[in-house]
């Protein structure tokens, strides 16, 4: 199973396979109670293929390494040491 797993992935990161077939997610719903008397009382899981998962997780990678490099300077989201202060004071800190 591990080398069919792993051909997969590649096939779909390398070769640009469509992964159309494994991008289905399945939402669960766990009571958080014992008697389940609201919506609120429950946790959404969502159930994701695995092959799925580790395509995601192998481009988030492959991003993480070129993340600064494509990020614009006045950009903070999602991107690490940058806080949206920065944004806002064009990247100068002011005490008042």
């Amino acid at each position: 199973m591990g080398n069919d797993l792993t051909a997969k992935v590649l096939h779909i990161l390398n070769d640009g396979e469509d992964p159309t077939d494994i991008n289905k997610t399945h939402i669960v719903l766990i009571p958080k109670v014992k008697h389940v008397m609201h919506a609120s009382e429950f946790w959404p899981i969502s159930l994701c293929n695995m092959v799925f998962k580790l395509v995601t997780k192998t481009i988030t990678n492959r991003l993480k390494r070129i993340l600064l490099d494509i990020v614009g300077k006045n950009q903070s989201f999602f991107v690490p040491n940058r806080i949206i202060i920065d944004n806002a004071l064009g990247g100068t800190i002011l005490w008042v």
